[in-house]
């Protein structure tokens, strides 16, 4: 998956690694959100909202 970059002896994560892999991603992308919106119509009504954000302890 190509989720770590550099050399062998110094390996990073790449930025998808921390978001699909870390507890708390706010760490290190500070206010990051998935917003998801569901339009059933062509014309926008009925249209669904959400947004998901870091569950906070």
């Amino acid at each position: 998956m190509k989720l770590l970059y550099g050399p062998d002896e110094n390996l990073r994560p790449r930025n998808i690694a921390l978001l699909m892999f870390s507890d708390r991603i706010n760490v290190f992308f500070p206010y990051a959100r998935i917003e998801f919106v569901d339009i059933p119509e062509p014309t926008g009504r009925h249209m669904n909202e959400k947004t998901f954000t870091e569950k906070q302890p």
